[in-house]
């Protein structure tokens, strides 16, 4: 036990030593050495003492690997795994080694054979360090010290170092306390000098190499370090030219309406994306906000109102406002309208500040208003004075005195900081930080690592910046190894070179120097070599018989029929499968010919194809053939046939191996057919609804350019010509209808339709549906009625589906009607879970043949010549819809006395849907309104028709939320 700690104690030290030593030829930031020695000593010791020498290697790396940690961060629990895992790596190695050696080489291993030496340097060392090399890259890459991208270079560098150290600092150390003595002690000085010497003089050479490309690389990123922070700078400038544009025009006209600033900052906004918005404010005191409101509406901001931002601090009743009236562009940043600039802590420091100096002040990096994600905005404030232009208030109290607003800019510092790195090398990091410690967001622009120290090593660059009386930092980095260099890794190539050139000659040195024991090693070896081979010939020996029982094994329970034939085709010996697929017995089937029991039309071929393998000139054929069995039945099967030779090479016997294939083809045919009529129903969903988005396209510019001239009074269309607008958009819709119709039934044909079931009261619901078809009902003289049952108030579905659907039945329902009928709508229970909606009419009716073929595509039941438009696909649309809800469609009628469809869908909470109040008292320009905005939710594919009308005629009001 004293002796293994001995030997343990010793080899760690000497092996943290020269890893000490070794970390001076590390290339960073694994600390992997392209020579390592230490891996040497520890092998030399584990062939010289075996395992007990095992642990030192652990000891040693453990604590080599614990001093680079120190020198990266202080040591702790997770800290000290990293180093006990390559300890482990290190110690597997050893002792892999030593076994590899001592299989390859002999134990103990003189090494001076040719044979030992190569085996020692070619399989024994090189496959024994991919241990350790594997074990650290893994800890190295789990610990997150390497990324998984610098594995592979981790992996090489590690497993070169090891495979060095070991070809150099073995022999050198089997030199001193190699074993046996006699043939390592007279090695001291013609092998261990040597190599000693020259290890040296290359770790010099290496460090000369490896302190160039550091020099390199550094020069490089400070070159270009600073040309990404001065671009940085630079496009600071672009906000704060904005914002004195901005209050130039301010000066010039104080009134200024939106369309002017629009066009004044449109230039600004395109040219810098880092620009978010540009903007002016007004001072106002809490009393004129009213009016202020008023003001702001009048001028075209219908939904202006003044607020303070969400989770503000209360103000005082009598604190003025800081409230924004115009910001550009208006569309991305209309919730920023009207909010009290005041209320935002970052904000009121700087606007209180530009008050103060008349200067314009950025503000700390906040979450912007308009911005509905956690991103960073810094607001560049001008203070604008009620006073002429040339005499500026002087002091500060006239400052905060005369304060009527003021003019901003909001800048996105992650967007500045892109586009200012477009041009930049990829390599490196920028990041812009707020310097100001109170300041609640410092990292303003870049990665979310800017705020942690750098790592050990890496290059670094921080510049200062004013922007707008804001100190910030523009900060540039890159890892050390990240930096481009076209001769990077100079020194680890030529270390990789001079050392595997220094273990060759370490090599040819061991081989030359060991020529003692050779003959007694040539014959020791040649007796082990005679007995294995004994032993092998024994094995095969009893494997041949084995394997011999198991083909015979194999070919009788094998489920396909296998025959073997002399050279003419007569059989010899059929197996079971065989018998079976002929449909005779073995007795009838040898020594009669195979083409005996063949199709007559494939006897030809098959005696040409026997005559090619008698004459050598094939070896083997695949072909497919019958077999007629003796009921008359043919077999159709797949024929494998191999030529057998003797040991001479002469052809001797035939092999074939018969598959019954008649299911598979049957099978393939099948498959066939399916994919043809996949691929046919594909192509047609593909093509309609291709076809069905080209076509509403051109169709909605037309029903827009047609609805803008029926809305056009300078001057108005004459009567004539409103009634050719009339019959486009009469057409227009139908054929838009007709085209959403065919779009649909792709969709659900194609399964990507999607719903959103919810409950929805068909207290609401029903009469909607009816006003839609309200003006054709009233045009025949029908009469409309709807009626719910209480517990029949609420069902399940997606709300425009389900309004499709009924619409499509009000439609039907009022156009296949007789003049002064009705259309009685009914919701009732159907069932503990289920609600029926009951449309009956009072039309023509169909015989039981059309109720037959109502949902079948296309099929207008001879209505074609009736005058009535439809295309044949609106109730086939309403049942899938229905029964993609959950829910049926069924119909119902008998000639001459109308027809009831009843659409079944799921109940929903009742209680959660109160009753909706009446609207029969609703003002008729509400109601209108209120029937555009049902139109346009009904008709999305026309909300950009409905866009075009609405910038031509701006008298019509819809809620903003219908156009969304």
């Amino acid at each position: 036990m004293r002796s293994a700690f001995v030997t343990a104690t010793a080899t760690g030290v000497a092996y943290a030593l020269v890893g000490w030593i070794a970390l001076g030829l590390a290339i960073p930031p694994t600390y992997a050495a392209p020579l390592y020695p230490s891996a040497g000593i520890a092998l030399a010791a584990a062939m010289v003492f075996g395992p007990a020498a095992v642990p030192g290697a652990f000891l040693g790396s453990f604590a080599v690997n614990a001093y680079t940690t120190w020198l990266r961060g202080p040591l702790g629990v997770e800290a000290l795994l990293l180093p006990a895992l390559t300890g482990l790596g290190a110690a597997l190695q050893a002792e892999a080694g030593r076994r590899l050696v001592a299989r390859l080489c002999g134990a103990p291993a003189a090494l001076s054979e040719p044979g030992e030496v190569a085996r020692f340097y070619a399989l024994a060392v090189p496959l024994s360090c991919l241990t350790s090399a594997s074990v650290a890259t893994a800890a190295f890459v789990a610990a997150g010290t390497v990324p998984a991208s610098g594995a592979p270079f981790l992996w090489w560098t590690w497993w070169a170092g090891d495979t060095l150290g070991v070809l150099i600092g073995a022999p050198i150390v089997l030199a001193l306390i190699g074993r046996p003595r006699a043939d390592w002690a007279p090695r001291r000085v013609s092998l261990g000098l040597p190599l000693l010497v020259i290890t040296l003089l290359l770790a010099l050479a290496i460090l000369q190499v490896a302190r160039w490309d550091e020099q390199r690389a550094a020069s490089r990123f400070e070159r270009d370090a600073r040309s990404a922070a001065a671009a940085v700078a630079s496009r600071l400038q672009q906000p704060l030219a904005a914002l004195r544009a901005l209050e130039g025009l301010d000066t010039v006209a104080p009134d200024i309406d939106d369309a002017t600033l629009r066009a004044a900052m449109a230039r600004w906004l395109d040219a810098e994306p880092a620009l978010r918005a540009a903007g002016r404010s007004v001072w106002v005191a809490p009393g004129d906000v009213p009016a202020l409101e008023a003001r702001r509406r009048a001028a075209g901001a219908a939904d202006f109102r003044v607020f303070d931002r969400p989770g503000a601090a209360p103000r005082a009743a009598d604190e003025p406002l800081m409230v924004i009236v115009q910001i550009e562009p208006a569309a991305t940043n209309r919730a920023a309208l009207g909010v009290n600039q005041r209320s935002i802590p970052a904000a009121r420091e700087a606007i209180d500040a530009s008050r103060r100096t008349g200067l314009p002040v950025a503000s700390a990096g906040f979450r912007l208003t308009q911005e509905t994600g956690d991103r960073t905005g810094v607001v560049v404030y001008q203070a604008l004075y009620d006073a002429p232009p040339g005499t500026e208030p002087a002091t500060e109290d006239e400052r905060l005195a005369r304060t009527r607003g003021l003019v901003f800019v909001t800048v996105e510092p992650d967007l500045l900081l892109a586009s200012a790195g477009e041009r930049e090398p990829t390599y490196l990091r920028r990041c812009l930080l707020d310097t100001d410690p109170q300041a609640e967001r410092p990292l303003l622009a870049g990665d979310a690592g800017c705020l942690e120290p750098a790592r050990a090593g890496a290059h670094v660059l921080s510049e200062p910046v004013t922007f707008a009386a804001r100190l910030w930092t523009i900060r540039v980095d890159a890892a050390r190894d990240a930096v481009p260099d076209e001769q990077r890794g100079s020194a680890f190539l030529f270390s990789l070179v001079a050392l595997a050139a220094a273990a060759l000659l370490g090599a040819l040195l061991m081989a030359v120097t060991g020529r003692t024991r050779r003959i007694e090693v040539a014959v020791d070896a040649r007796t082990a070599e005679l007995q294995r081979e004994v032993a092998e010939r024994r094995r095969a020996e009893a494997a041949l018989r084995e394997r011999e029982q198991q083909l015979r094994a194999i070919v009788d329970t094998a489920p396909l029929g296998i025959c073997y034939t002399e050279l003419d085709g007569r059989i010899l010996a059929p197996n079971p499968a065989f018998c079976a697929l002929l449909g005779r017995p073995a007795g009838d089937l040898v020594g009669r010919a195979v083409e005996v029991f063949m199709h007559p039309d494939d006897v030809p071929e098959g005696r040409q194809r026997l005559a090619a393998l008698r004459e050598g000139r094939i070896d083997a054929y695949r072909r497919r053939s019958r077999f007629v069995r003796p009921d008359g039945s043919e077999a159709e099967v797949q024929i494998s046939i191999a030529l057998l030779r003797d040991d001479d090479g002469r052809p001797h016997r035939i092999v074939g191996v018969v598959e019954d294939i008649g299911e598979h083809l049957r099978l393939a045919q099948a498959e066939r057919d399916r994919d043809a009529a996949e691929a046919a129903n594909r192509a047609k969903s593909e093509f309609v609804s291709r076809m069905s988005h080209e076509l509403r396209t051109p169709l909605n510019a037309m029903l827009g350019f047609a609805q803008l001239l029926e809305l056009d009074r300078a001057p108005a269309l004459a009567p004539h010509q409103s009634g050719w607008t009339a019959q486009i958009q009469r057409a227009g819709w139908h054929l838009l209808q007709m085209i959403n119709d065919t779009l649909d039934l792709s969709r659900i044909e194609s399964g990507t339709l999607r719903l959103h079931v919810e409950a929805l009261d068909l207290r609401e619901l029903l009469p909607a549906c009816t006003a839609l078809v309200e003006p054709a009902a009233r045009a025949r003289r029908l009469r409309v009625a709807t009626a719910v049952e209480p517990e029949a108030a609420t069902v399940l579905g997606d709300l425009t589906r389900v309004k499709q659907v009924l619409v499509n039945l009000l439609s039907n329902a009022v156009k296949y009607n007789v003049d002064g009928g009705t259309v009685d709508v009914r919701a009732r229970a159907a069932g503990e879970d289920r609600v029926a909606i009951d449309v009956a009419d009072t039309g023509l009716g169909m015989t039981a043949e059309q109720v037959a073929h109502l949902f079948e595509p296309f099929n207008r039941l001879g209505r074609e010549t009736s005058g009535q438009e439809g295309t044949g696909i609106g109730l086939v649309i309403a049942r899938r819809l229905a029964e993609a809800m959950g829910g049926t469609l069924q119909a119902a009628s008998r000639p001459g006395e109308g027809s009831c469809f009843t659409l079944t869908l799921p109940r929903g909470d009742a209680a959660a849907h109160p009753p909706a109040e009446s609207a029969a008292d609703e003002p008729p320009a509400l109601r209108y309104r209120r029937r555009l905005v049902h139109y346009v939710e009904d008709n999305a594919t026309n909300a950009e028709v409905m866009r075009g009308i609405l910038a031509q005629r701006p008298q019509i009001r819809l809620e903003v939320s219908a156009l969304g």
